[in-house]
């Protein structure tokens, strides 16, 4: 679980002003710094009915979503999560996620580029989901 980013550490190594997120998405640098989330929280899905949504204004074109999967169960063919990402101006819906047709890396970075308001549905099935949505540091 991730801490404010406000002079706090995160357990992924944080600094005074972000929090260090290693990932696996190849269009993603591994180094990058995140701060001023826009969401941050862990979900816990124990059934595939299982559904989360939020909803957030992004104020920088410069922004992430990061998320880490830890699988309930021992057989992963159980174990998905999805993320549909909407900017509410547009429209426009994107989705990222673990297992099923997503694959199986259990660390995810996701840059994103337009402002606007944004929902999230997220929905899974015997996963916890560390997610984060943040600016990137320049």
């Amino acid at each position: 679980m991730h801490n404010d980013y406000l002079g706090s550490s995160c357990d992924y190594g944080g600094t005074h002003n972000g929090c260090y997120h290693p990932g696996n998405n190849p269009g993603a640098s591994a180094n990058v710094l995140y701060r001023d989330h826009y969401l941050q929280r862990s979900y816990v899905f124990q059934s595939e009915n299982d559904v989360f949504t939020e909803q957030f204004r992004v104020d920088s074109p410069s922004w992430a979503i990061v998320f880490d999967v830890l699988p309930l169960n021992d057989d992963l063919q159980y174990c998905w999560f999805s993320v549909n990402v909407t900017n509410l101006d547009t429209m426009h819906t994107e989705t990222y996620g673990y297992g099923r047709e997503n694959g199986y890396d259990l660390k995810h970075q996701i840059p994103m580029y337009n402002t606007g308001p944004y929902k999230l549905e997220l929905r899974g099935n015997r996963v916890k989901v560390d997610f984060t949505a943040a600016k990137r540091n320049p």
